[in-house]
């Protein structure tokens, strides 16, 4: 897992990338080289407690420790064991990968982790996306126009509107100011596979094809 973990944050520019504020703006620094080594949880005994209980308590307490955005990697692993049951929690920065991104960080590190387990050299089909080229993209589209319809478009489409609270008709479930919670949903091999394939075709990620079911 180690290697593999490496090998993603080697190949992908985004994972070693930091954010910095200076004068009211943000700056983007890449290093060449980072060294990244996942963080282990082993619970060995979790007594009386259901698993999924503990696992679940172990995300939730892993998802708040910080991330410094000034240094690198942009994100963390950590591999949880309770009893015989293991978990995989990952964590990355909105601000460096999005979710499409993260879909491609998470393909390259299961090959990666599969290289490693057999003993081969990591090996890819395709050239990483280059992050500083994204950046320098992304500039230059602030200024040279090429957003003006779209803004334009949005402006208009916008013009007049106003904020609203919308008030659910389950109150028993929801309301202002819910912190939210976390579902745990186990979901087979085939619909794992239906819902990875739907998130391909129309470019988007597991997430969303998951809020438009």
């Amino acid at each position: 897992m180690r290697s593999a973990w490496q090998t993603v944050v080697d190949r992908h520019e985004a994972m070693r990338a930091g954010l910095h504020h200076r004068d009211g703006e943000i700056f983007v620094s890449i290093v060449d080289h980072v060294d990244v080594e996942p963080l282990r949880i082993d619970i060995d005994d979790p007594g009386t407690l259901p698993v999924d209980t503990l696992l679940r308590q172990i995300a939730g307490e892993v998802q708040e420790w910080p991330l410094a955005l000034d240094v690198a990697p942009a994100g963390r692993v950590v591999a949880v064991t309770v009893g015989d049951t293991y978990e995989l929690l990952v964590t990355i920065h909105h601000a460096l990968v999005d979710g499409w991104g993260m879909q491609l960080l998470m393909d390259d590190f299961a090959g990666a982790y599969a290289d490693a387990v057999a003993g081969r050299k990591p090996a890819f089909d395709t050239e990483p996306v280059s992050f500083r080229d994204h950046v320098s993209q992304t500039h230059t589209a602030r200024t040279d126009g090429r957003w003006d319809a779209s803004l334009a478009y949005w402006r208009e489409k916008l013009d007049g509107a106003i904020t609203t609270t919308l008030v659910a008709d389950r109150h028993a479930y929801t309301g202002t100011g819910n912190t939210g919670g976390m579902v745990r949903y186990a979901f087979s091999r085939e619909a794992a596979a239906g819902i990875a394939a739907l998130a391909q075709q129309y470019f988007t990620t597991p997430f969303g094809v998951l809020l438009a079911a």
